[in-house]
């Protein structure tokens, strides 16, 4: 498993007391290369590609803070790490500027999911292999509506999305639960639209898969009557999803609220 900025690998932690029902294997974290930027990227597309770790698009502030008024400037480039004693390789670029979409780590490639770029929000769907050498692109079918912020997790090769924002300018967040079957192939490569959990619209949330299902936890809603200008609400609900049943049921909601976690493949 790789995180930008670190690597996490077992290791036998000597000098340290074992509990009885632990592994003596413990996780240790070391540190990889800072990527080849001086501000670093929020809302990137991260995932591993073969061997290699590719952190690609993503937004920041090179001119100063967001709250001095330095304006907020997305970016294209695909940076690539092929070991984690390796240097950065950079050179290649996403069709276009763009952050704060889905990225999930398939054993054919990262696929990046949605996005925007500030202006505008995209459905935009695409596939980011590293063949050893270079970043390959490949486009997959749109989502059926543009939408960043979204969350989505893969289970038995199907790729699910769940919420999002569907424009900047969006006054409330998305109620919207997609599927994309990717052992389909070909022309039969395309979205359903599947049934809604039953809780509020939602960006931000955590999605992952267990046991045969998919999992909605938490995120944010917008409530355009809040007053102020901060219009999130914080969510502490929780859903599964059965495939086979096709049917959402609620489980215990979180301790305290979770938004904008990483997927669980």
């Amino acid at each position: 498993m790789l995180l930008v900025g670190c690597v996490l690998w077992p290791a036998f932690a000597e000098g340290l007391p074992t509990p009885p029902t632990a592994a003596a294997d413990v996780l240790r974290w070391e540190p990889l290369p800072p990527l080849p930027d001086p501000q670093g990227f929020a809302g990137a597309y991260v995932g591993v590609a073969g061997d290699a770790l590719l952190v690609a698009g993503g937004a920041n502030f090179p001119g100063g803070r967001p709250w001095d008024g330095a304006p907020k400037v997305w970016y294209d480039d695909i940076f690539v790490l092929p070991a984690p004693d390796k240097p950065w390789e950079t050179g290649w670029k996403l069709p276009r500027p763009l952050g704060y979409g889905v990225s999930l780590s398939t054993d054919q490639g990262v696929i990046c999911l949605g996005g925007g770029d500030g202006k505008a929000h995209f459905a935009d769907v695409f596939r980011l292999r590293w063949n050893g050498s270079r970043v390959e692109v490949e486009r997959l079918p749109p989502m059926p509506e543009p939408a960043a912020f979204a969350c989505g997790a893969i289970l038995d090769n199907v790729l699910y999305v769940a919420g999002g924002r569907r424009s900047p300018e969006a006054t409330e967040a998305m109620k919207s639960f997609w599927a994309l079957d990717l052992s389909a192939g070909g022309d039969q490569l395309a979205w359903q639209v599947l049934d809604l959990w039953p809780g509020a619209p939602r960006m931000q949330a955590v999605a992952g898969v267990q046991d045969g299902s998919f999992f909605l936890l938490g995120g944010v809603t917008l409530d355009p009557d809040r007053p102020g200008d901060d219009k999130r609400v914080f969510l502490t609900d929780a859903y599964r999803y059965h495939p086979g049943a096709k049917q959402w049921t609620p489980i215990a909601d979180l301790p305290r609220p979770a938004a904008a976690a990483p997927p669980k493949r």
